[in-house]
């Protein structure tokens, strides 16, 4: 992490703060412990998760920054319950499905993790991060099935439904406009299963509308332009950016202390 980076951090984490000490119930405290997590302020991230977490129980995003932060301190399993009580609160989370199909990666579960990425893809099929961690593990997942299920009935249901759902998400790409990403899913799907004319009718159908609407990409680009930040300016001077920081630690300091002494005052 590089100085203005760290710098910008502590910058938010100092609002974030503020924010809380007016408002101890505010939702804020997910933004503050992902910062925390970044710096790598690891059991202040899980503490002011925590903190949050108690004061709006039924938060989902809480479950999911405090689950970040276990699984980046190696607390695997607590992780997974908080993972798990996020899906639970919305099932339809993508960033929890997310987290959960990492942990699963991390866990070898990658099977579970594939499932996990698959529900998230066609949740948000505009992602093009989710599209290729699920592209990245169908391989392995497909492998596994095959060699524990192979020859069984059941083992054709799944594989089954694996297909209708990876068909389903490049149709949904279809109806978005990635006409690239449904048509490298298709083209996936016709060498896994060169018989069926159906994926070659789907490619030539995306194809057909390449050729007609050769610049689709250009909206992407755009909304990537969009959403894009400016960088924050630097200090003028080294000596300008130590006292800013030695500022906002004193500030995060003053904070802690704070969330100790009244902290049991919350429920």
């Amino acid at each position: 992490m590089t100085k203005e980076q760290a710098t910008r951090l502590l910058g938010k984490i100092a609002g974030y703060l503020e924010i809380l000490r007016k408002d101890p119930h505010s939702t804020t405290f997910v933004p503050l412990s992902d910062a925390y997590r970044n710096l790598g302020m690891l059991e202040d991230a899980i503490s002011v998760a925590q903190s949050g977490i108690e004061a709006l129980p039924f938060f989902g995003p809480g479950y999911v920054v405090l689950g970040r932060a276990q699984m980046q301190c190696g607390e695997l399993d607590h992780a997974a319950l908080s993972f798990d009580k996020a899906l639970e609160i919305d099932p339809d989370s993508v960033v929890a499905l997310k987290s959960m199909a990492k942990l699963c990666v991390i866990q070898g579960d990658k099977e579970r993790a594939c499932r996990l990425l698959a529900r998230a893809v066609a949740l948000s099929p505009e992602d093009p991060v989710l599209a290729n961690l699920h592209k990245s593990l169908q391989p392995a997942c497909e492998a596994n099935s095959n060699s524990v299920c192979e020859g069984t009935e059941i083992s054709n249901d799944s594989e089954d439904q694996s297909l209708f759902a990876t068909a389903t998400v490049a149709d949904l790409y279809v109806r978005q406009g990635h006409l690239d990403k449904a048509r490298n899913i298709y083209q996936e799907l016709l060498q896994a299963h060169p018989d069926d004319e159906t994926f070659r009718e789907r490619i030539a159908y995306v194809d057909k509308l390449l050729a007609e609407q050769p610049s689709l990409t250009d909206s992407d680009s755009a909304s990537s332009m969009r959403l894009g930040v400016a960088p924050p300016q630097s200090p003028d001077s080294q000596r300008d950016v130590v006292a800013i920081l030695q500022k906002w630690l004193e500030a995060i300091q003053s904070r802690r202390e704070y969330v100790q002494k009244h902290s049991a005052g919350y429920c």
